[in-house]
């Protein structure tokens, strides 16, 4: 055997010589998140502690690291990265199909060699415990029979001789712990070391936040022409990752002179971004010199020169926007070793491997501008217009301009993925007709070379519309055609409001359920600026039945062809009557009224068109037509037989449902001649939706909400009256200071023979009296007279009729920060329980009642819809030698929202009638707005 494997034999074998397992105690292992271990002998702590400086050095507020200190270096961990800290050593991890020597052969094991790296066994040795060759062999265990252990992997087998040949050990172990006199063992490599008095040192580099470099250069100027300028400005973002591990090992022992090893690896992971924006601007005058009209001579030199000139134009704006985003990742290696007493020195080696790559287009985005048009142009030139000019200049033009976002791959894969028609069809074409008068004036190089607008006479860019630039496809069906198993027909809906600017060409595809087009028709028929609305209908031929097919809108516009959105599935079902279409015709919402319809109350109703078509050719039909399936799952059927057209288009139903959005869900049917059943289609499902106009800013329908309207004194108002569900409903009504409501009642606390009120103090806010309190909680009260004065300076206010309402509307009244609550217009109840919305006379102080009228104008006279609501403050109103008690309250109308019950002046006659007017209304019920007092208070 040679030498330098008899050393490294002998080098294992002093290893397992100290392999005996650690008493709990002995040592300390620190396991990490990512599967690693530490591992540090207990004797050789001399500290352990916490730290709030991280691996860089860095401080934090808080505690981020675990500090190890031994007796001449500290390992900082961090706190995040450590899982959990054991006082046991780990087990041994031997890898599959080893051989553990103690677990049964060890009994027939006679004497071994470690010179040779072989064993004798008995003869009488069962079979099955007998090694063959290439068995890995290994004990940990100490013994007469081995006494520094055993680890080899089986050679050849001569009787009662089993010879060994020295294995890796990472043959043998998947991990290896072993405590040595020099430190802690740790061996998950394939190569063998072994260890006596050295450490292994670890170096480990990995930054706990990418290292990233970001540079952006201002906008620069590539290119200043006179007629075309172009300037861009890039940047570059790059994120750099690196994860480095060192290993240095030295070992000095009597049987290896000396071994140096050092190892490292990792991975340096690499983000980068390159961004380009760029800008151009092309402006071109095209007859640039004037028709000279006069000419005034000097001594037979034309000193000024009057000239005329009239030019087509053209001025073009582009910006682009886009980027490149490229990922690397490398795996890094090296490696050397260096060793004394006839051990082989080994040259550095290693590597950098790129692993992962990829570079990829980002959007792009484009914006611009065409402006192109004529001049006219009067001026009056020194010396032939070579020394000075001054022009009075009137330009007139169209001026079309859009912008979008696509990616390179949406273009490129135009014909084949709908992405590029998706994003182009929300794209507009804004058109401006831009004029201007000016007087400009300009100067030859030989002073100075000078080309401005000396003023601006007028000027301006009306916008004449905005239009499409692709239309929107719709009402889609693909049916099998009744007379041919192997076609189908098309039909296609275009929409397009508004209309396209430029011309487009529409068409169909149809293609299998692998991706090959089966069929393509380009219609003759093309949409343009003055076609809204269309249709394409094509049967498509020789399809196959054993496949599966989808239809597909088709477009071309401005030379770009591209496959264009919704699809339909090919029905293959041969049925003799199909849907054609389904259109939502209209929608309409009444929370108040609401729909009946079968006896069930509805908010919501749906108006639609369904069109149906049975094949000419069927015959012995009795009844067709088609079934709607509702959301009780009941079926209606809809019978479109002997109405006398034929495709029938039913205007006649309409869908009820309890919510803003919904599927309604559609299926031809047929009825022959002698046979009681009918057949049914394929199913089809078509959504169906209602935009609701919110009149609060709720944030849901779990009424009432505590609304911030971003007041000076923090006040947060209701969204809803006490006793409603929703913001628009009027609620209940009270009499001012009553928690309860039984209609034809009066205020307790009121005496109509002296019509004066019991004093209930100077605010029954938060007291028995506060029906917001009563009701809904102390959390909520009615607003004070301060509060409802703030709501009407601070907020604005508009006149609105919510969705569905058809009696009064109210006021929307917004805060300062946008958000808002309505106050509905919601009358009063007399004392008899008769309802009442009040309407009153601006030109006369005579009230007047009008029940369920509308807001109206009779001649010089406005009657409006009034809301009341009461404030929790009284005011003392003195007259006569008698004191009474008013309530005040927040009043709105169409016309304004003020507070009533502030009166300047209580010697005028005319106002003490107006407010014992008022002080009558005291008596009715009304709806209360209970209001949370403060921010701080809901929190």
């Amino acid at each position: 055997m040679k030498k330098g494997h008899l050393i490294l034999l002998m080098a294992l074998m002093t290893l397992m010589a100290f392999a005996q397992q650690p008493q709990t105690g002995d040592v300390i292992y620190v396991y990490e998140k990512d599967g690693s271990i530490l591992s540090f002998l207990r004797d050789e702590i001399v500290e352990m502690g916490y730290s709030n400086f991280d691996t860089l050095g860095v401080a934090h507020d808080e505690v981020v690291s675990q500090i190890i200190s031994l007796e001449e270096e500290a390992h900082i961990i961090p706190l995040a990265d450590i899982d959990s800290i054991s006082f046991v050593t780990p087990p041994t991890v031997y890898q599959p199909g080893v051989i553990r020597i103690e677990q049964g052969m060890m009994d027939y094991v006679v004497s071994s060699d470690v010179q040779t790296l072989s064993f004798e066994i008995a003869a009488n040795t069962p079979a099955n415990l007998v090694p063959k060759v290439g068995d890995k062999l290994v004990t940990l265990v100490q013994n007469d029979k081995f006494p520094v252990g055993f680890a080899g992997k089986v050679s050849a087998v001569d009787g009662t001789t089993i010879r060994c040949e020295m294995p890796p050990i990472r043959e043998i172990f998947d991990t290896y712990y072993s405590i040595t006199t020099g430190g802690v063992y740790e061996e998950t490599e394939s190569r063998t070391r072994a260890f006596g008095d050295g450490k292994p040192k670890v170096f480990r580099y990995k930054p706990k936040k990418p290292i990233v470099i970001d540079k952006s250069t201002d906008l620069l100027k590539l290119i200043d022409e006179d007629e075309f300028t172009l300037s861009g400005k890039p940047s570059l973002k790059l994120s750099v990752e690196p994860d480095l591990e060192m290993k240095i090992v030295f070992i000095v022992n009597q049987l290896i002179n000396y071994q140096l090893s050092c190892e490292l690896k990792g991975d340096i992971n690499m983000k980068s971004t390159v961004g380009i924006y760029g800008k151009a601007h092309i402006e071109k005058e095209f007859i640039e010199d004037g028709v000279p009209v006069f000419v005034i001579p000097v001594l037979d030199v034309p000193l000024i020169v009057g000239k005329l000139r009239v030019s087509p134009y053209i001025e073009m704006d582009g910006e682009v926007t886009t980027s490149y985003t490229g990922g690397f990742k490398s795996h890094i290696t090296a490696s050397m070793e260096q060793g004394g007493l006839g051990q082989k020195s080994q040259k550095p080696r290693g590597g950098v491997k790129i692993v992962e790559q990829n570079i990829e287009p980002g959007d792009v985005s484009l914006k611009g501008s065409v402006e192109t048009g004529g001049i006219a142009e009067f001026s009056v030139c020194l010396l032939k217009a070579d020394l000075a000019k001054l022009a009075l200049k009137y330009k007139l033009g169209a001026k079309f301009s859009s912008s979008f976002v696509f990616h390179p791959k949406d273009v490129e894969n135009a014909k084949k993925t709908t992405d590029l028609y998706d994003k182009v069809k929300d794209v507009f074409i804004d058109v401006h007709n831009p004029y201007k008068l000016s007087v400009d004036y300009s100067t030859g190089e030989e002073l100075f070379d000078l080309d401005d607008t000396l003023f601006t006479i007028f000027e301006d860019e009306p916008k004449l519309g905005s239009f499409h630039v692709v239309p929107t496809f719709r009402s889609m069906s693909f049916e099998q055609n009744s007379s041919s198993s192997k076609s189908a027909n098309a039909f296609v809906g275009i929409t397009a409001d508004p209309s396209c600017l430029p011309t487009v060409q529409t068409g169909l595809r149809v293609t299998d359920s692998e991706g090959n087009i089966a069929g393509e028709w380009t219609s003759d028929e093309k949409m343009d600026a003055h076609k809204k609305i269309g249709s394409m209908t094509h049967t498509f031929d020789n399809l196959a039945n054993d496949k599966e097919y989808k239809l597909n809108p088709t477009v071309k516009v401005m030379g770009i062809e591209m496959l264009a959105s919704p699809s339909e599935d090919l029905d293959r079902n041969d049925f003799p009557v199909r849907i054609l279409s389904f259109e939502q015709t209209g929608s309409h919402y009444s929370r108040q009224q609401g729909y009946e319809y079968e006896g069930i109350h509805y908010f919501y109703k749906f108006n639609a068109t369904t069109t149906v078509e049975l094949d000419p050719n069927a015959k012995n039909i009795k009844d067709w037509g088609y079934i709607y399936h509702d959301i009780y799952d009941v079926d209606k059927k809809i019978s479109c037989a002997n109405l006398g057209s034929n495709p029938y288009a039913d205007q006649r139903y309409a869908y009820y449902f309890n919510g803003p959005e919904r599927d309604v869900i559609l299926y031809p049917y047929v009825q022959y001649d002698g046979e009681k059943d009918i057949q049914t289609g394929s199913t089809k499902t078509y959504p169906v939706e209602y935009t609701f106009k919110s009149v609060s800013s709720c944030p849901d329908d779990k009424h009432p909400h505590m609304i911030d309207l971003g007041l000076p004194s923090g006040t947060l108002w209701s969204c809803c009256n006490v006793g409603s569900d929703a913001p628009e409903d009027f609620g209940e009504y009270y009499a001012w200071g009553m928690i309860t409501n039984e209609r034809g009642t009066v205020s307790q606390y009121y005496h109509p023979d002296t019509k004066v009120y019991d004093d209930l103090g100077s605010d029954i806010a938060r007291t028995k009296y506060d029906v917001a309190s009563a009701k809904w909680s102390s959390a909520w009260c009615m607003p004070t007279y301060e509060q409802a004065t703030e709501l009407v300076e601070y907020c604005s206010n508009e006149w609105i009729t919510p969705d569905g309402y058809s009696k009064a509307g109210g006021l929307k009244v917004t805060g300062l920060n946008g958000k808002s609550i309505y106050l509905p217009a919601a009358g009063y109840l007399m004392p008899d329980g008769t309802d009442y919305y009040f309407e009153y006379d601006k030109d006369s102080k005579d009230g007047k009642y009008y029940y369920g009228l509308p807001v109206k104008n009779t001649g010089d006279k406005s009657y409006h819809y009034v809301g009341e609501y009461w404030l929790s403050n009284p005011f003392i109103f003195e007259y006569g030698g008698k004191v009474d008690y008013y309530s005040r309250s927040l009043t709105l109308t169409s016309d304004y929202i003020d507070l009533f019950g502030n009166i300047s002046d209580p010697n005028d006659e005319e106002m003490k009638d107006f407010y014992s007017y008022g002080h009558e209304k005291s008596h009715l019920r009304l709806p209360v707005r209970p209001v949370a007092s403060k921010r701080n208070e809901q929190e």
